[in-house]
């Protein structure tokens, strides 16, 4: 049970210092899951019902490479986004614990990644419509505090908000910026003629051809006079060689774009799933080099432990024809019969080959022929949430002279050919390589000016974990000074080291932030230099300090605010974003400022408890949350505002209070209420919860609501 408590202060944009700006430049990252010690293969196992197959051994595995079968070194069942996941991996790469600085996410669960590639160059604008629907749903009913989410398109209109989050407002907004794309660009001319056609009749198709000379010639004789053959035979062969380069183009495009997401890195670890949604387009290895870019797509994902689901966005498709196709079925052959080239089937079945192999080649599944989206993702889901992890030794493998080799993978189980095994199907073995560069990567960091580490740390979305650093951001009103980001930054630093004479040597930390708007426009940023106090107690191993920021904005949006932070002494470094989203703030608008979250302290000698920040935002189960906010803009000379506060764990309520009407305090501005309550977590067991807050204002009857995750240990 929720028990309101009694008011607080109201926060306060005073309390924090605001410093001057200073650029950052970019800075690109790759992820490798795959290691000179072993290679780790994910296979999952199902049976005729399409359940995964639990209990089986190492033993009854059978793993080939090239052919040549491996012994599984290791061997382990994992379950996506555990805890216990992680630390598998490293088992299976022949590394401690310890090694894995990335792994201080909060041990009660650590999540997992989900990636959506949005083909948007191919989709139709009902395809649009079908995906738009899809993600929206998504968002509502599946995302979680612990999951990591990253939309990204074909054609790159979703901008700036392409990188992994679990803010449900900025997945929102990525939504909503995908629309369709016209491909017009391709070709104007009539008759429509697609890729797949263009395609057979540059390859010397008869039929194909002969058909798109009829077409031509039936589209061009006007009253009564026929279109010349011989000039309609040189425009079909000068079409279809336009349109099939222009498209063998736009597909190596968009596996280079695919290619690219599939590295993303994440903050979790482990088995990732990516979606490729998409209304297909025919391969052609000739113009494309199509069978090296899928090669080059299964090794990204097998590096970063990436399972690609594709998704046919236009649904179950029905084999007739209608007027989109372009397509007369009242030509006729010179035998008579209808041409093949009207059959929709065959259309269909070039244009889903990416699909299928795009999820063979990745150990996933195509999702073809269903208008039931959301369950066939939630299944696929549920489908890559469990699976083996096998690991093998790359040195086991002969290399070969000259370039990269492709090599490929095959897993079965023994005597159990009724089972079905999915498995990616390779990677490229260039192991030399990847030894040189991981050996000049430190090199090349440690070299780097402090000031140069913090801005390629700021410019990438990826998170840095060396030195662990914790953001906490909120957004709240000046009044008529308008909107303000208030940070709070976490630090921690190596332990105290002391010099020949025994002095204690203060150890400094450089930290910097930078503010992007939702356009990816810098609107503040800002750096300075912390010494932490040589003094700790006896046998402290890490020094802690929080240092604030505090950076005006122009107006309602989305905002990211952006942190790094340098050790001076030992050049760790580390990093940490959030996504803010401040509203529009109008007179009797309701609106609500950002949570904050702290935990009630031991009692000072005036009785009254003392606040302590919660930046990580981490409690123990024996602690009372401390929840405060701002409540804006109430309608009316005596406001009355109603507010309900719900504590919801995998999107389902776990801990709530019924709405209640909130107080106001004597003598405060209605224009900013605020507002405390005590949440007891006693009853809640360890994991990642979601709080949140939703106020009614009954006069103008508007709502606004607020989110915000905490973790309790």
């Amino acid at each position: 049970m929720l028990c309101v408590a009694s008011l607080w202060a109201a926060i306060s944009p005073a309390a924090f210092a605001q410093d001057a700006g200073r650029p950052a430049q970019e800075e690109a990252e790759d992820v490798l899951r795959i290691s000179t010690n072993l290679v780790q293969t994910d296979v999952t196992v199902f049976d005729r019902g399409g359940h995964f197959v639990e209990n089986l051994g190492r033993e009854q595995f059978e793993l080939k490479v090239d052919g040549r079968e491996q012994p599984v070194l290791f061997f382990e069942r994992a379950a996506a986004g555990s805890t216990a996941e992680a630390a598998r991996i490293r088992a299976a790469r022949g590394e401690a614990a310890e090694a894995d600085q990335s792994s201080a996410a909060p041990p009660a669960e650590r999540g997992r990644s989900v990636l959506f590639f949005i083909d948007d160059v191919h989709l139709s604008p009902e395809g649009v419509a079908r995906v738009r629907a899809l993600l929206s749903r998504f968002i509502d009913e599946e995302v979680t505090p612990s999951m990591q989410v990253l939309i990204a398109s074909a054609s790159g209109q979703i901008g700036f908000l392409q990188q992994f989050t679990n803010d449900k407002a900025v997945l929102r907004a990525a939504v909503k910026r995908i629309s369709y794309q016209s491909r017009t660009a391709l070709d104007t001319e009539r008759p429509l003629m697609s890729a797949n056609q263009a395609l057979l009749i540059d390859r010397g198709d008869p039929e194909m051809f002969e058909y798109l000379v009829q077409q031509t010639i039936s589209e061009n004789s006007f009253l009564g006079a026929p279109y010349p053959r011989s000039l309609a035979e040189v425009t079909v062969k000068n079409r279809a060689r336009r349109i099939r380069r222009q498209a063998a183009l736009l597909s190596e495009a968009i596996l280079s774009a695919l290619e690219q997401v599939s590295s993303a890195r994440s903050s979790t670890q482990g088995r990732r799933i990516l979606f490729f949604i998409s209304d297909g387009f025919p391969l052609d290895p000739q113009e494309a080099n199509a069978t090296n870019k899928l090669q080059r797509v299964a090794d990204v994902a097998a590096r970063t432990g990436t399972v690609i689901y594709s998704v046919a966005a236009y649904g179950l498709a029905v084999p007739m024809l209608d007027a989109s196709s372009g397509i007369s079925p009242d030509l006729a052959s010179s035998e008579g019969r209808p041409f093949a080239a009207t059959s929709q089937s065959a259309e269909e079945l070039a244009t889903q080959e990416v699909l299928r192999a795009l999820a063979a080649d990745t150990g996933g599944r195509a999702l073809l022929n269903t208008n039931a989206l959301e369950k066939a993702v939630t299944k696929a889901l549920d489908e890559t949430s469990e699976y083996y992890l096998l690991g093998w030794r790359p040195e086991s493998v002969e290399p070969e002279s000259g370039g990269p080799k492709f090599r490929k993978i095959e897993v079965s189980v023994r005597g159990r050919p009724d089972l079905t095994v999915r498995v990616r199907r390779g990677f490229f073995d260039n192991a030399a390589g990847r030894a040189a560069a991981s050996k000049a990567a430190p090199a090349a960091a440690t070299s780097a000016t402090s000031a140069a580490a913090l801005n390629n740390a700021l410019n990438s979305s990826a998170v840095r974990r060396d030195l662990p650093v914790d953001l906490y951001a909120v957004f709240t009103s000046n009044g008529r000074a308008g909107a303000a980001l208030n940070a709070a930054v976490q630090l921690e630093g190596e332990q105290v080291q002391r010099d020949a004479g025994g002095a204690a040597r203060r150890p400094d930390i450089d930290v910097s932030y930078v503010v992007f708007d939702e356009k990816g426009k810098v609107v503040g940023s800002a750096g300075r230099s912390l010494t932490l106090d040589a003094g700790g107690a006896a046998g402290q191993k890490r020094l802690q300090i929080v240092t604030t920021f505090t950076v005006p904005v122009g107006g309602p949006g989305l905002y990211q605010f952006r942190v790094a932070a340098r050790d001076g002494r030992t050049g760790l470094l580390g990093s940490a974003s959030q996504w803010v989203e401040v509203p529009e703030l109008k007179a009797a608008r309701l609106a609500l400022s950002g949570l904050l979250l702290s935990e009630e302290g031991t009692a000072q000698a005036s009785g009254a408890p003392t606040l302590i920040p919660k930046v990580a935002r981490r409690f123990q189960r024996a602690a009372h949350l401390l929840l405060r906010l701002m409540i804006y803009n109430a309608a009316g000379s005596a406001p009355d505002v109603s507010l309900e506060i719900k504590v919801r764990r995998n999107n389902q309520t776990v801990m709530g209070a019924p709405p209640h009407t909130v107080s106001i305090v004597n003598g405060s501005d209605a224009a900013g209420i605020p507002y405390a309550a005590q949440i007891p977590l006693q009853s809640l067991t360890p994991g990642v919860y979601l709080l949140e807050v939703t106020a009614t204002d009954n006069v103008s009857k508007v709502t606004a609501t607020r989110q915000i995750d905490f973790t309790i240990e």
